[in-house]
């Protein structure tokens, strides 16, 4: 027995595909044109996104719409998890065995709320009003607004300490192994080394780069979260490579690196450099003002991209006040690691990111 979330999603019958193309990647892997997963057995094939779900017993058919099971949680939030999160699953027999609360615990949840009867909209709305505002509004810790509500039918499983009042920075130097926390784009992710390169603090680190051959899209990491009104600075390590070091200095070529704060009351950027910046003021009129900011020296990379000649310099420390726009009372901040690709598409940028801190 499993406990099930009904989507409301009609059941469309034409929505399946009438055909299955071969494919050869892995099971589970994209097919080409993004319209299924492949499917290995004694023959591969391509079968589309609800068909593999409902194989696998991540989604179940109803007399009208699906059900969602929890392995469809399991496979789909997977990459992204669920880091200190709280879930309120406002349905009938939500925690009627624990198949669904076990399932997100494990993708990082930490409290989840859910019923083990059957619940009317009215009585499901209320105890989510309640339990919300006491946590929001009273300061009250996931258990003590729990505490009382939706009487004997409701049940918290996991932390009862959780605060929604704390609510920093996720996952600050990717020690989680992945982008916990984070939203990438592009090519962005982490690694636990470039060439001999190894991270500053912990054994991962952020990359966001041009492009470098995986992806056209320029790569973004970013997070959203609060910032306490004791917190007066941000800062964080980057290192900078590139294939337009030193050929380009002086050029149209400038690609750039920045990392801004940014709020509903204002923007702060930390650090906000173009190649010219980090190139030896020796290179060509205007260039040096990074480098001599933070001391930086480049020199040839033991690291290769599509077109060689990489350069890059040394792990510097980047840093701001961010004073300005702390306190629960201004709203969440946005954080973002970027790197832009000016003037071509060919000459690849790599910059890497480790041990973000507000203190």
């Amino acid at each position: 027995m499993q406990e099930v979330l009904w989507s409301g999603e009609a059941v469309a019958c034409d929505a399946f595909l009438d055909s299955f193309p071969s494919c050869s990647s892995g099971d589970g892997n994209q097919c080409s044109g993004g319209n299924g997963v492949c499917s290995v057995g004694k023959s591969n094939y391509c079968v589309d996104y609800k068909s593999s779900d409902l194989a696998n017993h991540r989604l179940m058919l109803g007399p009208d719409t699906y059900g969602v099971l929890p392995g469809y949680f399991e496979r789909h939030i997977n990459k992204r998890r669920l880091p200190e999160t709280l879930v309120y699953l406002g349905g009938c027999n939500t925690m009627s065995n624990g198949t669904l609360a076990s399932v997100l615990y494990g993708l990082g949840a930490k409290a989840i709320l859910g019923f083990r009867d059957y619940i009317s909209n009215e009585e499901a709305y209320e105890t989510a009003l309640s339990w919300f505002e006491g946590m929001a509004y009273e300061e009250k810790t996931s258990g003590e607004a729990a505490e009382g509500i939706g009487g004997e039918n409701s049940f918290l499983f996991g932390a009862t300490s959780l605060s929604i009042s704390n609510a920093d920075v996720v996952n600050p130097s990717f020690e989680s192994k992945d982008a916990t926390g984070w939203q990438t784009d592009g090519d962005g992710r982490v690694v636990t080394g470039l060439g001999a390169t190894i991270p500053v603090d912990g054994k991962y680190m952020g990359l966001i780069s041009t492009g470098l051959g995986y992806t056209q899209e320029v790569g973004q990491i970013q997070q959203t979260f609060c910032l306490d009104s004791s917190i007066t600075e941000v800062s964080f390590y980057w290192k900078f490579y590139s294939e337009e070091f030193l050929e380009f200095c002086g050029s149209s070529f400038q690609d750039a690196f920045t990392a801004t704060l940014l709020s509903e009351t204002g923007q702060v950027k930390v650090v906000d450099v173009a190649i010219d910046e980090v190139c030896p003021a020796t290179e060509c009129g205007g260039c040096g003002a990074a480098a001599a900011q933070y001391g930086i020296t480049l020199v040839p990379s033991d690291v290769s991209f599509d077109q060689g000649g990489v350069y890059h310099g040394q792990w510097v420390k980047g840093s701001a006040n961010v004073a300005g726009l702390a306190g629960y009372d201004k709203g969440p901040v946005t954080f973002t690691y970027f790197t832009s690709d000016t003037g071509d598409s060919i000459y690849d940028t790599v910059i890497l990111v480790d041990k973000l801190v507000f203190e």
